[in-house]
């Protein structure tokens, strides 16, 4: 019988051609995807830090590492460093527009702010399908007191329709 020929080894597949400066423009400024990729180009695939490489310049001394060079969670844990943030009021007054994309002098609308007398006028035409006009008439009057206008509109119908109900 004659041998098998050996299977022909498969051709490498060529390098891809690198992008040009024009094609990695994504019309956005925080997306800079020339900077991602020389990223990857500059890593070399060694996951190894060696000492010499590894930056310790903000471990305490008197921090023990374990084997692989780390500090253990339970260390980290039982660490009370963070009782001096205690002392530090917080700075919450932050402007999110550079996340958001709307401008610290827009307009900020509450969408929820009629969501108490919205829910009243809800269960008041509840109480009208359950034959119970007392109870909602009360829901409607603190509805005609605390409502938008638009609120205070459906709420005088809802009241009309009790009253023709009789």
């Amino acid at each position: 019988e004659p041998e098998p020929e050996p299977e022909p080894e498969p051709e490498p597949e060529p390098e891809p051609e690198p992008l040009a400066p024009d094609e990695l423009d994504l019309g956005h400024p925080d997306l800079d995807l020339a900077a991602l990729l020389s990223d990857v180009d500059d890593y070399s695939g060694d996951d190894e830090i060696g000492e010499s490489e590894a930056d310790t310049s903000t471990i305490d001394d008197s921090v023990e590492l374990n084997d692989e060079g780390f500090v253990d969670v339970e260390t980290l844990l039982s660490d009370d460093d963070d009782a001096h943030f205690e002392d530090k009021p917080l700075d919450l007054d932050v402007s999110l527009s550079e996340f958001t994309g709307v401008d610290q002098d827009a307009e900020v609308v509450d969408v929820d702010e009629d969501a108490d007398q919205s829910a009243n006028l809800d269960l008041a035409m509840m109480y009208i399908e359950m034959d119970e006009p007392e109870t909602a008439l009360e829901l409607l009057l603190e509805v005609q007191k605390k409502g938008s206008a638009a609120l205070q509109n459906e709420a005088q119908k809802l009241m009309k329709k009790i009253d023709a109900m009789g």
